[in-house]
């Protein structure tokens, strides 16, 4: 019977890497980057948290594959049918969160439940796979 020629390719991967579980802020401000960075700490050490500019949140959504999208109400404003796309082509939680004259703590109260949320879809998604509808 004859093998595939990379039946026993040595340098063929095993096991495929597995995600970092990642959140992705768009347009800032500071106070909500700095706000997903607390939460994202205090909910696993694993996740990570990327920043982009509006105009590159597609290249860089569809590079990190991240489980939430975390703007503020200025910035989806902008384009909320796409925005709201993009996040369904991620199956990522889209945050959309007022950041005028907020503090600290009142931006990781609103983030933290949504981010819980978006990260427990997340993790049973890669730990069961693919759902069929």
């Amino acid at each position: 019977m004859d093998k595939p020629a990379d039946f026993f390719d040595t340098d063929a991967p095993i096991f495929a890497p597995l995600a970092v579980p990642t959140v992705m802020v768009v347009g800032g401000p500071d106070a909500l980057v700095a706000s997903a960075r607390r939460v994202a700490t205090w909910e696993g050490s694993g996740i990570a948290v990327d920043v982009c500019d509006p105009a590159s949140a597609r290249v860089a959504a569809l590079r990190s594959r991240p489980f939430a999208l975390v703007l503020s109400q200025e910035v989806y404003g902008f384009d909320p049918d796409a925005i709201e796309a993009l996040a369904r082509e991620l199956q990522a939680e889209l945050v959309v969160l007022k950041v005028v004259r907020v503090s600290a703590g009142f931006l990781e109260q609103a983030l933290r439940p949504a981010l819980r949320h978006a990260l427990r879809r997340y993790r049973s998604a890669v730990a069961s796979g693919p759902v069929r509808k």
